[in-house]
Parts: structure tokens; C-alpha cells; sequence
């Protein structure tokens, strides 16, 4: 079971986006909780945080800064660093669950790829950003799963066939 870490610099609606595409993740026992690592965080955020039964850590920073202090509180030794708005797609709960029975997960991170929006500037910024992953330049903020200590101190990559849709911005 992993925990989740998602930093938080108010971005309430694109975090309900991305908390209600974990809820089959907690079904199926593959999330274990989920950390809100939020920099000043809002009524609204901490609304949010107790309807969906995460953990809301108040941190100061910015989103490395948030992203440190939400694994530090990470229940599980496994983790999953997700941006609001970015929701997974596709099959990603048996995918992470397999990465972690496959050897890959002892010394490096996966991440998702990201899934084109409408329109050549957006599937062109997709590719980009898939490309980089698949030559180790994974960008961080589009997901990442791994081992909490990897996390934190960066590791080789691994590509998931799973998308992450991009829901940020689209309010």
C-alpha cells in the first residue's frame, strides 16, 4: 500500500479532480492515505482534506518544500507525488501495483505519461515532455511513484504505459 503526497498552493478544484481518481486506488487497496502538504491552506482545502479523509499537513515553501515535508509524513515506505488536476488514467492501479512486484522498484521511479489535450500545441508539449521522460528527464510535477526514499532524493526512471490527464486550468 502506498501513500499519496499531492502539494497544494490553492489549487482546490483541480484537487478534487485528482482525489476522487484515487478513490478506486483506496477501493482496491492500493492507497494506503493520503497527505495535502498545503502552503497557508484554506477553508476550502481543509474541507476538502476532511471530507476525503486525507491527512492536511500546513508546510511552508513551495512545491519542493511541499513535496519534502508530505513524504516525511507518508505512512508507507511507497509513495505517489501527484500535482493537483493530474488525474491517472487507464489501468494505473495494476501498473504501480506491478512496478512494485518488479525489480525496477528497488532503485528507480516511475512516471506516467502524459496524455495530449486537444490541439497541436498541446500534443506537441505532450510529446515533448514524453520524449524527455523516455531519455531520464522525466518531469517531476507530471507523477512519480517509488520507493519514499527515492522520492526524495531522485533516482533513475521507468516509464508507466499509463496516462495522466492534465486537468489543470480547464475550470
Amino acid at each position: 500500500m502506498l501513500s499519496v503526497v499531492l502539494p497544494v498552493l490553492r489549487e482546490e478544484p483541480a484537487l478534487v479532480d485528482t482525489l476522487s481518481a484515487l478513490v478506486a486506488g483506496v477501493a482496491q487497496g492500493l492507497v494506503r492515505d493520503v497527505v495535502l502538504a498545503a502552503s497557508a491552506p484554506s477553508p476550502l482545502t481543509e474541507r476538502i482534506a476532511d471530507s476525503g479523509g486525507c491527512f492536511l499537513l500546513p508546510a511552508e515553501g513551495g512545491r519542493d518544500a511541499l513535496v519534502r515535508a508530505g513524504l516525511a509524513q507518508a505512512r508507507s515506505g511507497i509513495g505517489m507525488v501527484l500535482e493537483p488536476g493530474l488525474v491517472p488514467g487507464g489501468d494505473w492501479i495494476s501498473e504501480v501495483a506491478d512496478f512494485f512486484e518488479g525489480p525496477e522498484a528497488t532503485d528507480r521511479v516511475a512516471v506516467f505519461r502524459l496524455a495530449a489535450r486537444a490541439g497541436l500545441g498541446a500534443s506537441l508539449r505532450a510529446g515533448a515532455v514524453n520524449l524527455a521522460a523516455g531519455l531520464g528527464r522525466a518531469d517531476p510535477r507530471l507523477g512519480r511513484v517509488g520507493r519514499i526514499a527515492l522520492l526524495r532524493d531522485g533516482a533513475p526512471i521507468a516509464r508507466l504505459a499509463s496516462p495522466v490527464y492534465d486537468r489543470r486550468g480547464r475550470r
